[in-house]
């Protein structure tokens, strides 16, 4: 049986993130990326942190996985965890759902919430948001997903995404 894709999932030319992204977009700002259920926002974290050379603390893991993500896209970055350290001002704060939970309230520059545990009243404490959605016709064999960046009424990026075995490309 044949798969069709809608007109809108049809991928443009493929590009790197840090060719889409203008990198003063988050400066002297809090954000808050929100991860849809289905999405998983590993790929930008660590795209992230190629860039900007972001430090990551997470409240959910002991840390191995990203440590064992990032050396294998070769990006270097530290990673430290509530199992093994104290929150020392990193720049990206993995799980702020757990970190409540915890008992703990400390705001970084990045601060995920994993699996949609976001709600809009969330959105009101941060500069800016990064929402990573599911394709709204479904599935793609050609697109993963989009990245939608905004700051309450006005979007500033709507990207879609793949990850590829050796290379995450995006379309704007």
């Amino acid at each position: 049986m044949p798969m069709y894709l809608a007109t809108s999932d049809v991928p443009e030319k493929e590009k790197s993130l840090s060719s889409i992204l203008d990198p003063a977009i988050f400066d002297n700002k809090s954000v808050l990326v929100d991860e849809s259920l289905g999405q998983n926002c590993d790929f930008l974290l660590m795209e992230l942190c190629n860039i900007y050379k972001y430090s990551i603390f997470q409240f959910n893991d002991s840390g191995t996985h990203m440590r064992a993500l990032l050396s294998r896209w070769g990006v270097l970055a530290t990673v430290n965890s509530i199992y093994d350290s104290a929150y020392s001002n990193e720049e990206i704060i993995d799980d702020v759902y757990t970190q409540k939970q915890l008992g703990y309230h400390q705001m970084a520059k990045l601060n995920i919430y994993r699996s949609g545990t976001a709600s809009v009243k969330d959105y009101y404490k941060y500069d800016l948001i990064v929402k990573i959605d599911n394709l709204m016709s479904g599935c793609s064999n050609e697109i993963d997903g989009t990245i939608r960046i905004f700051q309450r009424d006005t979007v500033y990026f709507n990207i879609k995404y793949k990850i590829l075995l050796d290379k995450i490309v995006y379309y704007n």
